[in-house]
C-alpha cells in the first residue's frame, strides 16, 4: 500500500490537502516574518504561478495574501 493510501485513513485528510495547508501556513509566517514580495514567497514554495498561489492563499486563509499581510502588521 502507498503512503496515499495510508495517509487519509490516519489523518483525515489526503496527502495533497495536506501539502496545501502546509504550503498556506508556511506563506502566512513568511508573509508575517519577512517584508520578501508575494511573488518571492509564492516562488520559495515552489509555485510557478503566483495567480494559482494567491487563488489557493484565499481559498484556505479566507484573505489574500497582501490583505494578509496588511491584517497582521503592527
Amino acid at each position: 500500500m502507498t503512503l496515499r493510501r495510508r495517509f487519509r485513513p490516519a489523518t483525515g485528510v489526503s496527502l495533497y490537502a495536506h501539502a496545501v495547508r502546509a504550503r498556506v501556513a508556511a506563506a502566512g509566517r513568511l508573509l508575517v516574518e519577512t517584508d520578501q514580495p508575494i511573488a518571492a514567497i509564492a516562488e520559495h514554495l515552489g509555485y510557478r504561478d503566483v495567480f494559482f498561489f494567491s487563488k489557493q492563499f484565499r481559498r484556505h486563509a479566507g484573505l489574500s495574501p497582501a490583505a494578509y499581510r496588511a491584517s497582521r502588521a503592527l
